[in-house]
């Protein structure tokens, strides 16, 4: 009897386990880090491969790609956060149209800017050498799948569809390193790694593309779904803030170094902000079902607590070692992960990971307020990023010999305060509502 009984029990802690690692926050998150592994062995490879000096210019070409998506993604978190309320015809359709007329005003936006890629005005805007004036016409071809990426992927996590986001993620990194390779061992140059790129985007959106192909009619939408789709606008405006300020806080730093350091540490911040998008990313997934999920206990009456518990303790078991190993082994890190010509940003590497860890922290505190409808915590992302950026420009004319290490402590500190700030408003939230459902209100 007593062996029934372990067994049971045995048996339910087998189940209760299988049923964690089945859930979506789970799910997503394990397949977020394994893409996040794939980037970082793509990064492992075109920093040796490039050298400093060029792999800066793939770093400032991934950074514009990921401008795009982040700024699309606040459509796909608020298309996220509106399905999860609930099952609406109207929306589906709503968005079927919606992505039609994305599509066809990125393809204009991307042929109007195409003549000024190939002359080579646009790659000396950019503060791009003008050989990359190919490599940055090939990436504008990305412009008007980003749309239908977004929107469809936006459905998948309302809906908790976690293997169809799995399967997303994983062929998109998967075309992306695999592509890019082949590419550049073929000889096609950094030219044949963008095309990789572009191709990526467009297995991502293959798994998600059949959410839209039951609501793909060309009938013309009716007033209610032109209402539906300028909600949906609107609701977005605020996650665009949000995502704005994510690329310049965590991805502006090549653009500030270029202006503000020489070129050898320029590449460096291209390093050092693999390893903060590398942190960052190994938690955005989350974020993403935080969203969704936050929402849809709040329209129950709930606190959300319960669905932000697993989230809490997946981030600390993430960047807490990260931030350990940095701290321990920063030289080691850097010439495992991009070659022992990158060794000498080690002194700025700790520094580098504490911001990231803050900006990661914030960027889901800001998530769970958007959930429970406080937009404060998008004015306060929003402020940050002239607090940074100001502060580097003030720094560097009142210390001469502002150097790369002061940048990224500069960093770490502006997010540390961000990060304190979004605290309390997420403090104050909870006791809010807890004190609201004790008294049943």
């Amino acid at each position: 009897m007593v062996a029934s009984i372990t067994q049971g029990s045995g048996s339910r802690r087998g189940a209760g386990l299988l049923a964690l690692l089945a859930s979506p926050a789970v799910a997503v998150f394990l397949s977020h880090n394994i893409a996040n592994a794939g980037n970082l062995f793509y990064n492992m490879l075109f920093s040796r491969w490039l050298g400093p000096e060029t792999f800066g210019v793939l770093a400032t070409l991934l950074t514009l790609k990921l401008a795009i998506l982040a700024l699309l993604n606040a459509l796909q978190m608020a298309v996220s956060q509106q399905v999860s309320r609930g099952h609406n015809p109207v929306l589906t359709k709503a968005l079927a149209v919606l992505d039609r007329r994305m599509i066809v005003g990125l393809s204009v936006l991307a042929l109007l800017l195409l003549p000024l890629a190939i002359s080579g005005q646009l790659t000396s805007a950019l503060g791009l050498p003008q050989g990359a004036a190919t490599a940055l016409a090939i990436l504008l071809l990305a412009v008007p799948i980003t749309a239908p990426l977004c929107i469809w992927r936006g459905i998948a996590m309302g809906r908790q569809r976690t293997g169809i986001i799995v399967a997303s993620g994983q062929l998109e990194m998967g075309v992306r390193l695999l592509g890019g390779a082949l590419a550049w061992v073929a000889g096609w140059g950094l030219t044949g790694v963008v095309a990789a790129l572009v191709l990526s985007l467009v297995a991502g959106w293959l798994p998600v593309r059949r959410l839209g192909l039951a609501h793909g009619s060309r009938d013309a939408p009716t007033a209610d779904h032109k209402a539906e789709m300028r909600f949906i606008l609107k609701l977005a405006l605020p996650f665009a803030a949000l995502q704005a300020a994510q690329v310049a806080l965590m991805d502006g730093d090549v653009l500030a170094a270029s202006v503000l350091l020489d070129q050898r540490d320029t590449g460096y911040v291209a390093v050092l902000g693999l390893l903060q998008r590398i942190q960052f990313f190994a938690c955005f997934g989350l974020a993403a079902v935080l969203l969704p999920s936050v929402t849809a206990a709040s329209m129950r009456g709930e606190s959300g607590l319960r669905e932000m518990r697993p989230i809490a303790f997946l981030f600390g078991a993430t960047v807490l070692p990260l931030l350990g190993v940095m701290y321990l082994f920063p030289a080691k890190l850097l010439v495992i992960v991009a070659g022992p010509e990158f060794a000498g940003a080690a002194p700025a590497l700790l520094a580098t990971g504490l911001a990231a860890a803050a900006f990661t922290g914030s960027y889901l505190m800001a998530t769970i307020l958007a959930a429970w409808s406080d937009r404060r915590g998008l004015v306060l992302f929003a402020l940050a990023v002239p607090v940074q950026f100001g502060s580097y420009a003030i720094l560097s004319k009142l210390w001469p010999d502002f150097e790369l290490t002061h940048l990224m402590t500069t960093k770490a500190i502006v997010q540390t305060l961000l990060a304190l700030g979004l605290s309390s408003l997420v403090a104050q939230n909870i006791y809010t509502r807890f004190v609201s459902l004790k008294a049943g209100v």
